[in-house]
């Protein structure tokens, strides 16, 4: 019974098994039908929007050495050489292409199209040596190949050679039914430099239009040039205004720049913010006035994310213009100015998320943690440029502002300053105890890392991330201050930028006067505004306002040998924003200018120019230009010149470089004139006021430092020297062919000459006197050159008089130079050195004689006495003294001078510290008897002044003998003296302060003293001991 039951259960169980089976294959077979109607879907759907291009890039070339190689390097796919992105130059602009191919010549691809060439017929390209070469590097000759059997090859397209300057090269060859294509770039000799790359490098449909891919919304520069050159220059400026701002805008960005960003942008962010710029006016005038874009494709992309993240609120009806400004604002200096750190010295590019710091400025615009928020919402342009872009990190941008507030609440001028946080030490941020966890709890606890959430410790691989809070704890030296100083004002929305001084960086920072005009002022400074520049060693750039300090002309770069001092544009920029209603008009006439190709309508249009707001300096530099292409003759260069120095007198820096460029094409007598009227300009500087221009103090520091270095003498003279009684043309002249007339009666009569050195005769020299000068001209010049004939010195007893003990006359620092005297009552003079002695009765007449362009001065007479001392107190003269040793010295206030005979010279031990030693040694040339010791001490000086001393002698520098002593000296500055009791035989004398006197720093602390003078006893004679020796009798 159970094997029927058993056998019956196995029946049913296949039963079950076979129906599951078949009902699984008809599910099956249902899913697998639904899967191929999907596929064959995709398939179609694919088919209808076939692509109508591949890049060779997204191809894999032939592998081996005989199918593609490069000669230096790898093939690079969607990169140039180096890494970075493909550029090349179209129509003179560099142009990046996110895709192409990039192989070092002499190189060749070679790549299989069989699959594709049926339907991809053409080949099309731009080719050409990667435009990150310097200008006119690198060599390449191209050569396109195609073969149907990778045996037999055909030429189709071959280049002359091409290098990085030069404009790309357009590739559009048939490749219909070949099975490869090849690409060979060849380095024409050496491979410097040849860095070949093969630009937006495709396969395309035959029947593909290439212009269908171009922007149609903005034209090329010349097209725009075209329309507006139609059109007066008053209708472009009244009616037309809108397409010359459309104009700058291609020319600044790149017609090629836009297109390419459009194309290669998937998600239509570009293209929706370019726009943006072109439909709304404001936005395009705020876009134009923001100044010079760097690298254009990082601009457009900054735009783009910036403006489709934030265009919601560019339309508010409160604040709506101050975030479109900032958003601009920050594009634009993201992809130009470089960015300054207090934690590393180069300054790279920005790289930071401008998404994020876009929100982080406009926070603290919105909670209002910018300083002087309604002054920053009327900011210019080129205001908010400086204050959006900062190296700070993203991440600590916040803490900054708000730890600068915790630690000064109640003073800006505290939180923005840079020593209030760090002192002044050679930096090193990489240190361990900066990083060790053990020093969290006092960091945290000081700076608030943890409530910003400001990463602390090493990172998980072990590195180290510089902090700012470290610049702060360890400190720095000037350019890590100069950066914590623009980091800290620009967080609180104050303008600010670096530059540099000699071997050392300062900053420079914005305010308001109380009457709403600009000012900028130099923090961590030390060399003044006539020393600034914005370069080190030709790195480092910054830039100012309008970019006028990068001009071609203008002097920007510190170095060993260069002082550069164009930081003073600063100041000029800062003139156009004050009167920015008038320097726009200026600027819109400028930009009108570019679109016309006759030269002498451009000169027309910068003199409009100039009338509108006459400080422009892009005006001026357009009239060079035409200048130099219109080949101006020497008179109206001249005309020029004198221009730029009546209106850059005050701002000098300005002046000078202009005139640089127009001094080239004046002829040898114009250069002689706007010479002298160019120094005459700087001195007129120096004397600048509020009047004359916002900040004078500037003016007066760049005009004295360019009257150092650019200005340009006609003549000079000297009573003195190499050329003494000859008027000397500058060495500037010496091939200039021309008569120089000269005059020494103030003009009344002239003398012409051909002499270049014109040696004055007696008489000549004779007539020259204060009042008339010496006046030098070119003939046929307008222009007078005056040599200053300057009063002689007088005679001041306060820094010259006579040591009669010495027979020496004897003065302070360089008064005996250019002295002379005379012993027969002024008949005959001769020159005074220090070796000359006046001994006996003499009366001695003394003057400061003529030399450079120094008349001789008044006689004042000095009257010597002989010695009539008795022979038992005869002085010593200096000539036998030496010194020894003494106590410390402070600086220059040496104790040497105690025996230079020099009243005007002092000794004084180092300030601050108590004198342990107070002795004071000298050595004798010879064993003298020691009568006397006279002291003498400064009237002003009562700090060491000695009260007691004693005096010894010794024969040998060793064994002392006191020889006398002077007790309760009295505090005053009369001659105190110490006489022996005996005259005693020294061959080294000590003088040792026992007490001296002090002022409120208490009394024995300090030895002091102008003089010490020393007396012999000369009816004595030293004779050094013998011994007598005996031949009949011992010697004891």
């Amino acid at each position: 019974m159970k094997k029927i039951w058993k056998k019956n259960m196995e029946k049913e169980y296949g039963k079950r098994m076979l129906t599951g089976l078949l009902a699984m294959l008809m599910i099956v077979q249902v899913v697998f039908s639904a899967f191929v109607n999907d596929v064959q879907t995709v398939w179609a759907a694919e088919s209808n929007t076939e692509k109508n291009y591949y890049y060779i890039s997204d191809l894999n070339y032939e592998a081996g050495k005989d199918m593609s190689y490069a000669g230096y390097g790898e093939i690079k796919k969607d990169q140039n050489i180096d890494g970075g992105t493909i550029s090349l130059r179209i129509d003179g602009e560099r142009v990046y292409f996110n895709k192409g191919m990039g192989a070092h010549a002499t190189s060749q691809l070679t790549y299989d199209i069989s699959k594709y060439s049926k339907d991809y017929t053409r080949f099309v390209a731009k080719i050409g040596v990667d435009a990150s070469r310097a200008d006119n590097n690198g060599e390449v000759k191209f050569t396109i190949f195609s073969s149907k059997d990778g045996k037999a090859w055909t030429e189709l397209q071959k280049t002359e050679a091409i290098n990085s300057g030069q404009d790309a090269i357009d590739v559009d060859v048939n490749i219909e039914g070949c099975k490869y294509l090849r690409l060979v770039a060849d380095s024409n000799g050496t491979n410097a430099s040849d860095h070949s790359v093969y630009a937006d490098a495709r396969i395309v449909k035959k029947n593909y239009d290439l212009s269908s891919e171009i922007y149609k919304n903005v034209k090329k520069v010349s097209e725009y040039d075209a329309i507006l050159s139609k059109n007066s220059v008053e209708d472009n400026y009244s009616k037309h205004l809108d397409d010359v701002l459309k104009r700058e805008f291609v020319n600044r960005m790149g017609y090629w720049t836009i297109q390419n960003s459009i194309k290669y942008d998937e998600t239509g962010n570009v293209k929706a913010a370019i726009e943006w710029i072109l439909t709304d006016k404001e936005a395009l005038k705020l876009f134009i006035e923001a100044g010079n874009v760097g690298n254009s494709s990082k601009c457009l992309t900054a735009l783009s994310s910036l403006y489709n993240k934030n265009k919601d609120i560019l339309s508010d009806s409160g604040d709506g213009l101050v975030y479109k400004k900032m958003l601009i604002a920050l594009a634009v200096a993201y992809s130009a100015d470089a960015i300054v750190s207090p934690l590393s010295f180069n300054s790279p590019a920005a790289s930071y998320d401008v998404l994020e710091r876009y929100q982080i400025m406009k926070e603290f615009y919105d909670k209002d943690q910018i300083e002087n928020k309604e002054q920053f919402k009327s900011y210019s342009m080129e205001l908010i440029r400086y204050v959006m872009n900062d190296s700070i990190a993203n991440n600590e941008a916040k803490w900054l502002r708000e730890y600068a507030q915790h630690r000064y609440p109640d003073k800006l001028n505290d939180r923005v300053n840079p020593y209030k946080y760090m002192g002044y030490q050679s930096p090193s941020y990489t240190q361990d105890f900066l990083y060790a966890q053990e020093n969290y709890n006092k960091y945290n606890e000081k700076y608030l890392l943890g409530q910003y959430k400001i990463p602390y410790g090493l990172n998980e691989d072990g590195s180290k991330t510089k902090r700012t809070w470290m610049v702060m704890e360890t400190g720095g030296i000037c350019w890590n201050i100069s950066r914590l100083g623009q980091n800290l004002n620009k967080v609180h929305g104050i303008p600010a930028v670096g530059v540099y001084q000699p071997g050392h960086e300062a900053y420079l920072t914005y305010s308001q006067n109380e009457d709403g005009k600009g000012l900028w002022n130099i923090g961590n400074n030390i060399s003044g505004w006539g020393s600034s520049c914005t370069t080190w060693y030709g790195g480092n750039a910054t830039r100012l306002l309008f970019n006028w300090n990068n001009k071609y002309f203008t002097t920007k770069i510190i170095n060993g040998n260069q002082r550069g001092n164009n930081a003073g544009y600063q100041l000029l920029g800062q003139a156009a924003l004050n009167d920015y209603e008038k320097y726009s008009k200026s600027f819109y006439y400028n930009l009108i200018a570019n679109s016309y190709a006759d030269v002498n309508e451009k000169e027309k249009i910068y003199n409009e120019a100039l009338k509108a707001f006459q400080l422009n300096l892009d005006s001026f530099d357009g009239l060079l230009n035409t200048y130099k292409e219109l080949k101006k003759p020497s008179a109206e260069w001249k005309v020029l010149a004198k221009k730029v120095i009546d209106t850059y007198t005050y701002y000098p820096m300005a002046m000078v470089d202009l005139l640089k460029v127009i001094e080239s094409n004046l002829d040898e007598n114009d250069v002689v004139e706007i010479d002298i009227l160019k120094t005459a300009a700087l001195n007129k500087a120096l004397q600048a006021t509020e009047e004359n221009c916002l900040q004078p103090g500037a003016t007066k520091e760049i005009a004295r430092d360019l009257l150092g270095t650019s200005k340009v003498d006609l003549a000079s003279f000297s009573f003195d020297g190499e050329n003494a009684g000859k008027i000397v043309l500058n060495s500037k002249y010496d091939d200039y062919n021309f008569q120089v007339q000269y005059s020494l009666d103030n003009g009344t009569s002239w003398k012409a000459t051909q002499e270049h050195v014109i040696t004055l005769s007696t008489e000549e020299l004779a007539k020259i006197s204060v009042q008339n000068d010496i006046q030098v001209k070119i003939s046929g010049a307008a222009e007078v050159f005056t040599i200053d004939i300057l009063e002689g010195e007088k005679i001041d007893s306060a820094k010259l008089t006579i040591n009669d003990e010495e027979d020496i006359f004897v003065a302070t620092d360089k008064k005996l130079e250019n002295l002379e005297y005379s012993v027969d009552g002024g008949t005959s003079w001769k020159d005074y050195t220090s070796d000359i002695h006046f001994s006996g009765d003499q009366i001695v007449k003394v003057r400061y004689k003529s030399y450079e362009r120094y008349l001789h001065g008044e006689t004042k007479e000095f009257t010597f006495k002989k010695d009539t001392s008795p022979e038992t107190n005869r002085y010593i003269s200096i000539n036998h003294i030496g010194f020894v040793s003494a106590g410390t010295s402070q600086g220059e206030l040496e104790a040497e001078h105690m025996i230079d005979a020099n009243p005007f010279t002092e000794w004084h031990t180092k300030y601050g510290q108590v004198a342990d030693d107070k002795s004071y040694i000298i050595s004798l040339d010879k064993v003298r008897f020691l009568s006397q010791i006279a002291y003498d001490s400064k009237a002003s000086q009562v700090n060491g002044r000695m009260k007691e001393a004693k005096v010894y002698v010794s024969l040998d520098g060793k064994e002392w003998i006191l020889a006398g002593e002077g007790k309760d000296l009295e505090n005053n500055d009369k001659r105190k003296t110490i006489t022996l009791q005996e005259s005693m035989p020294a061959k080294y004398v000590k003088i040792e302060a026992v007490h001296t006197y002090g002022n409120d720093e208490g009394q024995d602390k300090y030895v002091s003293g102008i003089n010490f003078s020393y007396y012999e006893d000369l009816t004595k004679e030293y004779k050094e001991p013998y011994i007598e020796y005996s031949s009949t009798e011992l010697t004891n």
